[in-house]
């Protein structure tokens, strides 16, 4: 009875070792190549996204239709890469917010932040 439960013992414990693999995640690199427009390429992506779900004028910033520049543009944390809540941070692959972007709209959003920050 007790080589049984040896038997059993071992076999479990193997079984936990194996399947404690870590795979660390590798993020996915995108290049966009040329000038990104806001209306075109940026805002299909918040309702893509799932972004207008909350951010559709009940909760900052506005991430509607006609509304999203205006309301992402006023207020310089939403567009400035060095605050913790910019658009790109809040929502890039593997982040904890509800809604998040795919490593290509990620990309689009990122180069429109970087574009929009040179221009102003």
């Amino acid at each position: 009875m007790k080589i049984k439960y040896l038997i059993v013992s071992v076999f479990l414990i193997g079984v936990a070792f194996t399947a404690c693999e870590y795979t660390p995640f590798e993020p996915v690199v995108v290049e966009i190549e040329g000038d990104v427009d806001f209306e075109a390429d940026v805002e299909p992506i918040f309702s893509d996204a799932g972004c207008t779900g909350c951010h559709n004028g009940g909760l900052n910033p506005n991430l509607t239709a006609g509304n999203a520049f205006q309301s992402l543009t006023s207020e310089a944390k939403y567009t400035d890469l060095n605050e913790p809540n910019n658009i790109y941070e809040k929502a890039r692959p593997g982040n904890s917010h509800p809604a998040n972007y795919s490593p290509e709209q990620a990309a689009i959003v990122l180069k429109w932040i970087e574009q929009y920050n040179a221009e102003n």
